[in-house]
């Protein structure tokens, strides 16, 4: 689970534009500002398994969950199937393996 927060200064700018009659969800973060980070098991070590519940594990610390995604692919178990890297630590490492 791939996602961000905003830090104080509020940076990040959520808007919905519509493109061919589509609504979007566009997040635009400042880097120098914002923080990007992953998450994918709570401190218990389960997976998350939805943004609200690490939504709800975030606001205890003082932290807002601005904008996020679901961004892999996991097995059954949630556990992801490519490489995973959180706060600088591989948890998974890149399957190399090819789909021909």
């Amino acid at each position: 689970m791939l996602s961000w927060k905003a830090t104080t200064a509020q940076a990040a700018v959520v808007s919905s534009p519509t493109f061919d009659g589509i609504q979007l969800a566009v997040c635009r973060i400042d880097l120098r500002q914002d923080q990007l980070r992953t998450f994918w098991r709570n401190p218990q070590g389960h997976p998350y398994a939805s943004l609200p519940a690490l939504a709800a594990q975030l606001k205890p610390q003082g932290l807002q969950l601005v904008c996020a995604v679901n961004a892999g692919i996991y097995e059954q178990s949630l556990r992801p199937l490519g490489l995973y890297i959180e706060q600088g630590k591989t948890w998974r490492e890149a399957n190399p393996r090819s789909s021909g």
